[in-house]
């Protein structure tokens, strides 16, 4: 897939407080079994279980009741976990804004 067709960041991308550039939340949108939905950051998942309903537990313990399929939600932690990859990618070739390299022949040393 050509880079210009990836997504920069998913919906859950904030900018960075002090260089305003987007900066990806650890997050995957989950679905509670009694209905409404929340934002889970998957880099505390421990386990997924289907019980038969799927099971979330996350490394402190807290469990959580999805809709989702345990499937479906591996697929949502990887899905997010390419997007950090392909924008660490698209940003390791973009030069930060305002630096510039300058030879060693043209620092003074005092």
């Amino acid at each position: 897939m050509p880079t210009s067709s990836l997504p920069i960041f998913s919906s859950h991308g904030v900018e960075d407080d002090l260089t305003g550039s987007p900066r990806m939340e650890p997050m995957i949108k989950l679905t509670r079994l009694n209905g409404p939905s929340f934002v889970l950051n998957c880099d505390l998942i421990e386990r997924i279980e289907a019980t038969p309903d799927t099971v979330v537990t996350l490394i402190d313990g807290d469990r959580y009741l999805v809709t989702e399929s345990v499937d479906e939600v591996v697929e949502k932690v990887r899905r997010h976990r390419a997007t950090v990859l392909a924008i660490s990618q698209q940003v390791e070739g973009t030069p930060s804004p305002g630096l510039r390299v300058v030879p060693n022949d043209h620092l003074t040393t005092t």
